[in-house]
């Protein structure tokens, strides 16, 4: 991944990194999730607070607290999610191809006999090891937006979709952010 280019292109070397794919994963964490207080506090509510009645300040909070959310925290976790599907897809394509290929009556052999007979046996196992990966680092995410949507419901109460629909939570508000942004 080079440190220009934010969110790094999606490629089956990024994929196959453990480390390069967590980095990103991290760094990504890091500017959303690990401040998402820090960046809520810090919301302008408008210009000449003092001459706005208590409703006005709300609805400025309720409009800054969503556009906030929508932009910054969706747009993050958009762009993990992107991460994550590309590589589960890439490495479920490539175990299904490699699965195709390789006869099922094969018998074992002896590595003593023929010692390259398990690359094929390595190069599913890497496979395996990204969908290992990509489902651990799901799970992670699932925990990271628990967390930040709690901060986000006690920071933006009354933001509009804040408990989700009919109170789901984040993945309601996520999701309906996803369909209105392909539309």
């Amino acid at each position: 991944m080079s440190s220009g280019e934010w969110p790094p292109a999606p490629s089956p070397e990024l994929c196959y990194s453990a480390q390069t794919l967590r980095a990103f994963l991290n760094r990504s964490r890091a500017l959303t999730d690990d401040v998402i207080s820090v960046d809520l506090n810090g919301l302008p509510i408008g210009a000449s607070t003092a001459e706005r009645t208590s409703d006005q300040r709300g609805a400025a909070r309720k409009r800054d607290c969503g556009e906030f959310v929508k932009s910054r925290v969706f747009s993050a976790w958009d762009s993990r999610d992107s991460i994550i599907e590309y590589c589960k897809d890439i490495a479920s394509t490539s175990k299904a191809e490699q699965m195709n290929t390789v006869p099922t009556h094969e018998i074992p052999v002896d590595p003593r006999y023929d010692p390259y007979a398990q690359r094929t046996a390595a190069e599913t196992s890497k496979d395996d090891q990204v969908l290992g990966w990509v489902a651990n680092e799901s799970l992670i995410e699932d925990i990271v937006r628990d967390r930040s949507w709690s901060i986000v419901c006690d920071k933006c109460a009354d933001i509009e979709g804040a408990t989700g629909i009919n109170g789901n939570g984040w993945k309601a508000a996520y999701e309906v952010w996803r369909k209105n942004k392909k539309q």
